[in-house]
This record gives structure tokens, sequence and C-alpha cells, in this order.
């Protein structure tokens, strides 16, 4: 069950174009972060996650998620939501499976 919700849930991720605008010819629908930014902040509030939003530049985003007591000392996780393009990737938003691996754009890093 847990690993049908992880796969879920990564499934939805990598379906948001989140292409890097500074480092690619991505077609511009693909590029930025903030589309995506916005599902992590509504996933996060409908599970009562403390989270905010960060303009780390012009029209690019950072999420922040807190969880735990507000009196105890915090732990960063850190993780980027930029993808780098590749025209070669068949359906890069789509999550595969190829053998033990899920495999889009942007399923590991």
């Amino acid at each position: 069950m847990i690993r049908q919700e992880i796969c879920r849930f990564l499934s939805e991720l990598v379906a948001i174009p989140s292409v890097n605008p500074g480092f690619s010819d991505a077609p511009e629908r693909y590029t930025g972060e903030n589309t995506l930014a916005e599902y992590l902040i509504h996933w996060a509030e409908s599970r009562k996650i403390r989270c905010k939003k960060i303009c780390a530049a012009p029209g690019r985003f950072c999420v922040l998620l807190e969880i735990g007591p507000d009196d105890a000392a915090p732990v960063m996780l850190s993780a980027h939501m930029d993808t780098v393009w590749t025209a070669d990737m068949a359906d890069p938003f789509v999550l595969k499976e190829n053998g033990n691996f899920l495999c889009a754009l942007g399923a590991v890093d």
C-alpha cells in the first residue's frame, strides 16, 4: 500500500513540468517551478504541514515544509524542484516503471 501511495505521489510530481528556465531550450510552457510549488503548498496544507513559499529569484520559488513541535530543534531536508530538459526523452512527464526503477524527468537526482 505504501509503495502505491509513493508511486502515485511521485507520478503527480513528475507530471508537473518544472524545467529550469536558465539552462534550457525547453518550450516555455514547461519552464519554471511555480506550478510545482503551488502543488506542494496545497499538498502540505491539506495534511496540516506548516509551509512557506519563498521567491528565490524572479519567477523562481522554493517551498519550505516544517513538521514536528514548534519548540523542538529543527531538522532540515533539502531538495530541489527544477529539472533539466532533454528533448530526447519520450513522455518526460509520465512516470514509467523499468524493472526496479521509476523513470521520468525529475524522478531521481
